[in-house]
């Protein structure tokens, strides 16, 4: 067989038949499974560089054949070289496109050291058989005598020494930007491998994540069965009296199991999605680097490069286990009763600190994916969660307020006499201008936002500045009973917190146009700042200057104070931030100072 072509239906003809079929037909049409492959450009259809198969004249002589006999057929192992009886070949010569045996490999060697002065690149016929596509020499489709040497770097287009590269490439618009294929094949091979690393750390992130939740699931069995046991102990001490009690609770903390092992059926199924996808592309991209031409490589690099990026930006997220809960005992030896509540942090533990910070930082939110949102006197930044690295930086005049908002991040400014409210991309892009009021001090002030509004506290007026989900100013809310205002809070109930940094206290309000009266008013906090909620629905306000933490029921109840040694090194505290068990501070010229509260899930 001449020239040995396979069609993309894999059944195998020689090219000079595959060509008079087009001239005759105008078409390319597979005799045998009548298969049209009429866009299909010839010249690119794959070379079989040889098949132990007996020689067919033309292309409709071919007989009928089995779906089983559709695979491409093995390379010879013979001599390329030997003209009469060849002998079997132990080496490939990738320069000269031959399999050689042992004598004609001395004499190749031979001939290269004494006439060419030129060392080719020689390989074994092991290597070459396991891929042979990789180590052919690609030929011009428009002069096919004439193998590819360049490459346009901006469109990856190849070209031999014949071709016309003057044409205009599509990209550049003028004239190709050539570069030898090895040298530019080498760099995107660089590239490639890179994206592969890539992959792999994205692959090994969600292996320690699958193993963290598992650990986690184990603790919560390991806490429920705790507390069964505690609740066995003391329904043996007054059985009489709370056997029924008991069993109810006990149902009730089965339930509590269930819900947090669906919740990681359920996180496991998304991950094991995620982690398929990564896997399936990590080992494609691996195939086409190992096994392919720098030419294929080239053509399939722009894809793989944008698949590979849509990859790397997979959020893999962490499991939301159910609301933490404690055993709590009430009552006396003969009338005891055991509830299930919601548990609140007991201690919290020192992380990170920002190493140096040379701006005040007055205003901190955790981002959608665990990153930090950070305003400071001169500036707006994000910065990893993990480390308070910087991840990206703006700068601006001095930010009082942040906050998240369904296009992106709300920024609040003071300048000149007036606050504006601007609304940015999360890569810290422009967006607009989202809101603006006049006020006559430069006193520290926060923003808020829920799904239908956006709230700015102007403290000059002790009133609330309440704009639309799109910026347009809907009505100021006079805060009744307030003296000086700092933080401001949304609650899923629709209602605002503020606090009072001068009267010690935190207000619930509802929200409506012109004055409020406090639904309820929690008081005794010294300077209270920052304000923030979590999963649970606890209530936590950050002290400007006593050092602590306040956590306080949705019914405004203080609850707890935390407070730990590093916090009290730290001189004053602006702005609380917490998600899960993570807490961030805005600490002026301290910088990001981050927590991680600890839990109890014992009988008291």
């Amino acid at each position: 067989m001449s020239e040995p072509r396979k069609l993309p239906c894999a059944h195998i003809f020689c090219m000079p038949c595959i060509k008079l079929d087009v001239q005759r037909t105008h078409g390319l049409r597979c005799p045998t499974c009548k298969e049209d492959h009429s866009h299909i450009n010839i010249y690119d259809l794959p070379k079989i560089v040889r098949l132990v198969t007996p020689t067919i004249t033309h292309l409709e002589k071919l007989p009928e054949t089995n779906e089983e006999d559709d695979e491409e057929m093995p390379v010879s192992q013979l001599c390329d070289v030997c003209t009469k009886e060849a002998k079997e070949a132990i080496s490939f010569c990738i320069e000269c496109s031959k399999k050689m045996c042992d004598k004609h490999l001395e004499f190749h060697d031979e001939y290269q050291n004494t006439f060419t002065k030129k060392s080719h690149n020689v390989i074994s016929v092991e290597v070459y058989r396991s891929f042979p596509a990789k180590y052919e020499i690609k030929r011009c489709p428009d002069h096919t005598d004439r193998p590819l040497k360049r490459a346009c770097e901006s469109c990856y287009r190849t070209f031999c020494d014949r071709c016309d590269v003057k044409k205009k490439c599509h990209v550049l618009g003028k004239a190709h930007e050539l570069t030898s294929l090895d040298e530019l094949g080498r760099r995107f091979k660089e590239k490639m491998n890179a994206m592969i690393r890539s992959l792999a750390d994205k692959l090994t992130d969600i292996s320690n994540i699958e193993k963290k939740t598992y650990g986690e699931l184990a603790d919560l069995k390991e806490t429920v069965l705790h507390m069964s046991e505690e609740v066995d102990r003391v329904v043996n001490e007054q059985i009489s009296v709370i056997r029924r009690k008991a069993e109810m609770l006990k149902t009730e903390i089965h339930m509590y199991e269930v819900e947090g092992i669906t919740q990681v059926e359920k996180f496991i199924t998304g991950l094991y999605k995620k982690k398929q996808c990564i896997e399936t592309l990590h080992n494609l991209t691996d195939e086409l680097l190992s096994q392919s031409h720098d030419a294929d490589i080239l053509k399939e690099y722009k894809q793989k490069s944008d698949e590979v990026e849509t990859a790397l930006g997979i959020d893999i997220g962490t499991c939301q286990f159910p609301f933490r809960r404690m055993l709590i005992r009430m009552g006396d030896f003969k009338d005891i009763e055991l509830q299930l509540r919601d548990s609140a942090p007991s201690t919290m533990k020192f992380r990170m600190k920002e190493k140096k910070s040379t701006r005040v930082c007055s205003t901190i939110s955790w981002t959608n994916n665990k990153n930090l949102l950070c305003g400071r006197d001169e500036c707006l930044e994000v910065r990893y969660g993990a480390s308070v690295e910087v991840m990206s930086s703006l700068k601006t005049s001095s930010v009082n307020g942040v906050a998240l908002h369904k296009l992106g991040l709300l920024a609040l400014y003071w300048r000149d006499g007036k606050n504006y409210i601007i609304l940015y991309s999360p890569e810290l892009e422009f967006l607009k201008l989202f809101g603006e009021f006049f006020r006559t001090t430069d006193k520290f002030s926060h923003l808020a936002c829920s799904e239908k509004y956006v709230a700015a506290v102007d403290p000059d007026n002790r009133q609330l500045k309440v704009f639309s989900g799109d910026g347009q100013h809907l009505y100021d809310m006079k805060l009744m009973g307030t003296m000086r205002p700092w933080g401001v809070h949304f609650l899923h109930d629709g209602c605002v917190l503020v606090t009072d940094l001068m009267a010690g206290c935190l207000k619930k309000y509802a929200m409506r146009a012109g004055s409020s009266e406090p639904v309820w008013v929690c008081r005794d906090l010294l300077s209270p700042v920052g304000i923030s909620t979590n999963q649970d629905g606890l209530i936590f306000v950050s002290s400007f200057s006593a050092k602590k933490i306040y956590i306080i029921s949705q019914q405004g109840v203080l609850l707890k104070e935390l407070t730990n040694q590093k916090l009290m090194n730290i001189k004053e505290v602006y702005d609380i931030s917490v998600v899960g068990d993570q807490i961030a501070l805005a600490c002026g010229q301290d910088g990001v100072v981050c927590f991680q509260m600890m839990f109890d899930a014992l009988v008291k």
